[in-house]
């Protein structure tokens, strides 16, 4: 197909018309790709400013932008992973035409590697390290960056900082953090922690292949595992010691009745404490649990005593809470952990000695040793995960009747043992075995330094009034008067007055 020359010549005029027509409306808002002339110092300096910023082409995604104050600014537009950027080069003339185009090239070439070239060509960790803060910081809150900042201070930046992130090998992460790992492996894992998370923004940047921490853990040498037990009272002596140290707790009826709570129906220490007037059948004597306040997410129903009942009833008649054991300070509040845990020590028990979460254990260790109960249904009063995952599928009854005897059982012998009335472990009706006078009982405790009399003991209950009910919440305001152990009352530190 030809043209002739006087039809040429106006095709070729009207295409240079539209490029001159598309350039100009460019230079209004957004350059052009592929600019038709190049840059000279000549036509940089006869650039005058708008009243918007525009652009002037140089080729190649460099351009020259021109700002209403006058200002005149390098921009290097590349396409980095299907993302077109614009990267500042700094402003004219300080950035001469040469050095921006070189500095534009050296961009182009670390986007065609997979390099973010927003980030300097010769980087440093030091560097990284603080592009990733500049990028965390924000949505961390003022305690958790100066935790973070000091930590890389102290252990990170001394070990890497003027290292190249590209060539840290997991070898050299293990000789840095081996002691730390040795002296201090909590802050340790922080560190390792925090390290890692740096490494991975450099990664996503281009700067680094991999992350020389990932398996850096591994490599460190591990402890054996110990399995610590919670300390709890399993003999029956000290179980009936107790239940008598908790009955007559005397700086707060809440805490008294919330440990005899613990006692009596086996929960974990944050169920019991959180226990709502709402969860509980009082006529069908059950108290369940939702799952949202369960360690394992499911709903569980723990069948209560009589013992339990009458003291849940004395209690509801003037409750003003929703919680079973409100918080001194406000209804809406339900009372610590740690209160329980203040108030064990008060009565004289060592952390190796008693724990809130020991109820639980001296509740399984007694009804297994009595050898009277299923197993499984003492486990599922405790809410634990049957053994076997097969089993577990097929195996679904909560065991809750027998559970009812159990529990009712169980806190039997609880008041058998605080009254210090022998008992016959291996029966369910824990027949009174008293083969001894009561003569003989009391020197036996007294000999064991146990018993010494009869004292008043005067506490105060949360409306100011003083009280003291053994074996149920103190609740009267009147003053009453019970037996307790001399060592007890020491152990408390409470005042008697000897009649």
């Amino acid at each position: 197909m030809t043209f002739s020359g006087k039809r040429l010549q106006k095709t070729s005029f009207a295409r240079t018309q539209i490029v001159a027509e598309k350039v100009a409306g460019q230079n209004q808002g957004v350059p052009a790709t592929m600019p038709a002339e190049k840059l000279t110092k000549a036509v940089i300096d006869a650039l005058k400013p708008r009243q918007a910023r525009y652009f002037e082409s140089d080729g190649h995604g460099l351009y020259i932008a021109v700002i209403p104050t006058g200002v005149k600014r390098w921009v290097s537009r590349v396409k980095w992973r299907s993302t077109t950027i614009d990267v500042g080069l700094g402003e004219w003339p300080e950035v001469g035409l040469d050095e921006a185009r070189r500095r534009h090239k050296e961009n182009r070439a670390m986007a065609r590697e997979g390099r973010d070239p927003r980030m300097p060509a010769t980087m440093f960790f030091r560097d990284l390290w603080v592009d990733w803060l500049k990028v965390r910081t924000p949505g961390w809150g003022e305690l958790h960056a100066f935790q973070v900042r000091r930590l890389g201070e102290l252990y990170i930046l001394p070990a890497f900082g003027n290292a190249d992130p590209a060539t840290i090998t997991p070898l050299d992460v293990r000789t840095a953090f081996l002691t730390l790992w040795n002296t201090k492996r909590s802050t340790c894992m922080k560190v390792l922690s925090d390290f890692s998370q740096c490494m991975r923004h450099g990664v996503t940047l281009g700067i680094c292949p991999t992350d020389p921490s990932r398996d850096v853990r591994t490599a460190f040498p591990r402890k054996a595992k110990t399995i610590k037990h919670r300390a709890a009272v399993t003999d029956l002596e000290g179980i009936g010691r107790l239940v008598r140290l908790c009955r007559g707790y005397p700086y707060s009826p809440t805490i008294s009745s919330a440990l005899q709570f613990a006692a009596w129906t086996a929960g974990r220490p944050q169920e019991v404490v959180g226990a709502r007037w709402e969860e509980f059948d009082m006529e069908q004597a059950l108290w369940t649990v939702p799952a949202t306040r369960m360690k394992r997410k499911k709903e569980h129903v723990v069948p209560l005593p009589r013992q339990c009942m009458s003291m849940l009833r004395a209690m509801k008649e003037g409750a003003v809470s929703p919680f079973l054991f409100p918080s001194l300070r406000s209804k809406h509040r339900h009372v610590s952990i740690e209160s329980l845990l203040v108030a064990l020590r008060e009565l004289g028990y060592a952390k190796d000695q008693m724990t809130t979460h020991g109820f639980r254990t001296t509740f399984s260790t007694t009804a297994n040793a009595s050898g009277l109960w299923n197993t499984d249904a003492i486990e599922a009063q405790l809410s634990h995960a049957v053994a076997g995952a097969v089993r577990s599928v097929y195996n679904r009854s909560p065991y809750l009747e027998q559970r009812k005897e159990i529990m009712q059982w169980y806190a039997d012998l609880l008041d058998a043992l605080a009254d210090r009335r022998a008992v016959n472990l291996q029966s369910k009706t824990l027949e009174d075995l008293d083969g001894l006078e009561n003569e003989q009982v009391a020197q036996e405790t007294s000999d064991a330094g146990r018993l010494d009399g009869v004292v008043k003991i005067y506490s105060m209950d949360l409306d100011g009034g003083p009280s003291l009910l053994p074996g149920a919440p103190l609740l009267n305001t009147q003053f009453q008067t019970c037996e307790m152990d001399t060592d007890a009352l020491n152990a408390v530190s409470t005042k008697k007055l000897k009649e």
